[in-house]
């Protein structure tokens, strides 16, 4: 089971400290990261495998057995131009961008391999998201005003846990 945690009623210039607070939380002890050459972070102290997104006023931290890709982006018009392929453009701008996101997440190549995912429906609020030869499948869906997607090799049920800022 992946786990979501969430956290709502950050302020923008707090989202970097509030998801090392909530990674902290999460795991019941400081997180040691570290950063691979396309900017994904990876803990030397922990086995479980994460990412972290955040948007608007909410952080979130992805949790699970394998390789993860989070993105939450708050609900709204977005255009991606050049990121669009032929094939992907009866896809909604905004999911299509958290599916790329995600995918790049995953893969760890960061935000400069956006261009290079190839992105089809799979039903039901999935897709397949292929990027450098290396294929994943995204779970897209919406909650509270967010819209969310998780990348993993092997797709698993989630849960969502959220909390409040105090």
């Amino acid at each position: 089971m992946i786990r979501i945690y969430l956290r709502r009623g950050i302020p923008r210039e707090q989202h970097h400290v509030a998801g090392q607070m909530l990674m902290n939380d999460v795991f019941h002890k400081p997180v040691e990261l570290a950063y691979g050459s396309g900017g994904k972070p990876y803990s030397k102290n922990l086995t479980e495998k994460f990412s972290l997104s955040h948007s608007g006023d909410v952080v979130g931290l992805a949790v699970g057995n394998q390789e993860l890709g989070f993105d939450l982006e708050q609900i709204r018009p977005v255009r991606l131009g050049r990121f669009v392929r032929p094939e992907e453009s009866k896809i909604d701008p905004l999911t299509l961008f958290v599916v790329k996101e995600s995918t790049v997440k995953w893969t760890g190549e960061g935000l400069k391999a956006l261009g290079g995912c190839r992105v089809l429906p799979a039903g039901k609020g999935r897709f397949w998201s292929e990027t450098n030869g290396e294929k994943v499948m995204v779970q897209v869906f919406d909650w509270q005003g967010y819209r969310f997607a998780l990348a993993a090799k092997i797709p698993e049920p989630y849960q969502i846990i959220a909390q409040m800022e105090e």
